[in-house]
């Protein structure tokens, strides 16, 4: 067996699988999202996308390499009513979002009791 000749073959193959993967990362789509409240950065909220959890910087901002397609964001955080966007994306698409979350109002229970059977029901207080 000629040992230059392995070595040579080596390097070819991992040469081409180097090769093979810039070519997949090249096909993704590039998500950079801004989440704000009040004209403010939020820090530390929660954006899920298509699924996988993410979380804001200070800044409030957070970039995502993604697959194209359909994307499915959900970004929530305490006291802000959570968001929902969906949108489409192409191979190699770069795309800045700003959501913003509005203030969440005071939520109380009220249990409701009859015959048979209770139920709770979620009511949003007005301020």
């Amino acid at each position: 067996m000629d040992l230059r000749w392995s070595r040579a073959a080596a390097i070819a193959v991992a040469c081409a699988y180097l090769a093979s993967a810039d070519v997949a990362a090249a096909q993704n789509a590039f998500l950079h999202l801004l989440v704000t409240s009040a004209g403010s950065p939020v820090a530390g909220a929660t954006v899920v996308v298509n699924g996988t959890s993410h979380r804001t910087d200070d800044r409030g901002e957070v970039a995502i390499d993604i697959a194209p397609g359909t994307v499915q964001i959900v970004v929530s955080k305490e006291g802000l009513a959570p968001g929902t966007v969906t949108l489409e994306l192409r191979a190699d698409e770069r795309r800045t979002l700003t959501i913003a979350l509005e203030p969440q109002g005071d939520v109380a229970t009220l249990k409701i009791s009859w015959d048979v059977t209770q139920a709770t029901v979620p009511i949003r207080v007005a301020r």
